[in-house]
């Protein structure tokens, strides 16, 4: 898949969460486009203020062929389970810490915390986005005689995680504020190329 264009998620530990195993998936990006929707966040009653940074999601299908993991080395044997098995392992808390909440709940432990979801990130060329799996829907398409997934299309839906949605110093966050960065620093060239030309004049 060298020579294709790519797009990958990789999962991260979380700051409370330490001892988590990174994975990092690569998926072939379909070339049907990607589609991304952004939603301003202000309030009802002042609808001209911004109660913080815009809404998004993000809808792509990922295409899977166990023939390009092949060229790169990957061991045919399991077809591409396992890479679907990374990806769906992101919308599951570890088996360890589920082991470990059965015992304290036998122990008559009340107050479990729920485990948190790993740093999730979705990177697309130079964007580098931390995100929230919204929804998976794979479309398994080909299989090899042992009825392993050969080829499969993957849609995948993303919320982009802003500040709002995290802790105010953490990975997720200074992610964004990057990301947020980068937008402002692309409008500046487009705003300097503009003004650039002979003709440039504002519509008054």
């Amino acid at each position: 898949m060298t020579d294709k264009l790519r797009g990958g998620l990789m999962a991260m530990p979380s700051l409370s969460n330490l001892n988590f195993t990174p994975r990092i998936l690569w998926f072939q990006y379909k070339l049907g486009g990607m589609t991304r929707e952004v939603t301003p966040n202000t309030g009802e009653s002042k609808p001209l203020r911004f109660t913080g940074p815009p809404q998004e999601t993000i809808s792509l299908d990922a295409d899977f062929d166990a023939t390009d993991y092949m060229a790169e080395g990957e061991d045919e044997e399991n077809g591409i389970l396992p890479q679907l098995s990374i990806l769906e392992l992101m919308l599951y808390p570890g088996i360890k810490r589920v082991a470990l909440d059965a015992v304290r709940s036998l122990l008559g432990m009340t107050e479990i915390v729920a485990p948190e979801v790993p740093l999730t990130l979705f990177i697309f060329g130079r964007r580098v986005l931390p995100i929230q799996l919204l929804d998976i829907h794979i479309e398994e398409q080909a299989f090899d005689q042992q009825l392993n997934p050969i080829r499969a299309t993957v849609g995948l839906k993303m919320k982009v995680l802003s500040y709002n949605d995290v802790r105010t110093v953490s990975p997720s966050s200074a992610l964004y504020l990057a990301n947020q960065g980068f937008k402002e620093v692309m409008a500046a060239t487009t705003v300097r190329n503009a003004a650039s030309r002979k003709n440039f004049s504002l519509p008054i």
